[in-house]
């Protein structure tokens, strides 16, 4: 029985987490980026398109 192999790579990061918990103006700009992404994903692509950054 072959044993399966464990692949291991190093990330390349400058560190982990932040300075603190995030401010209330941080929460609330990453909710709206948030909902935009989401509701910019849930509109359907014209032409049938799958992926729209094809054409920028």
């Amino acid at each position: 029985m072959k044993k399966m192999k464990t692949n291991k790579s190093e990330l390349d990061i400058d560190f982990l987490g932040g300075e603190g918990p995030l401010t209330a103006n941080e929460e609330k700009e990453i909710t709206e980026y948030l909902k935009k992404q989401r509701e910019e994903s849930a509109k359907p692509n014209p032409k049938g398109s799958k992926n729209k950054n094809l054409a920028a």
